[in-house]
């Protein structure tokens, strides 16, 4: 299972502290996939996705700062819809 799905794991079970790392670790293997295939619709809505459980996990566990330096990686534009009408969306 990948730490994403772990993540998810850790946060239905009421343990938001305990998949901060995994969420963190599912960030980078984003940001590497990215890096390789800048274009691909998946990994940029993937890295999206984990960004947006970074920001909640984030503010779940009291962390305001870490919530807005996850809400402010959202802007990143690597992350936008690379389709144009989910882009307009």
């Amino acid at each position: 299972m990948s730490e994403a799905g772990l993540s998810v794991v850790e946060l239905s079970s009421g343990r938001p502290a305990d998949a901060l790392p995994l969420i963190d670790e599912a960030a980078a293997a984003g940001e590497r996939a990215l890096a390789v295939r800048p274009d691909n619709p998946t990994y940029r809505r993937f890295c999206r996705k984990v960004a947006e459980t970074r920001a909640e996990v984030s503010l779940q566990t009291g962390d305001g700062r870490a919530a807005a330096e996850a809400a402010q990686a959202l802007l990143d534009e690597r992350y936008a819809p690379a389709q144009p009408v989910l882009a307009a969306g």
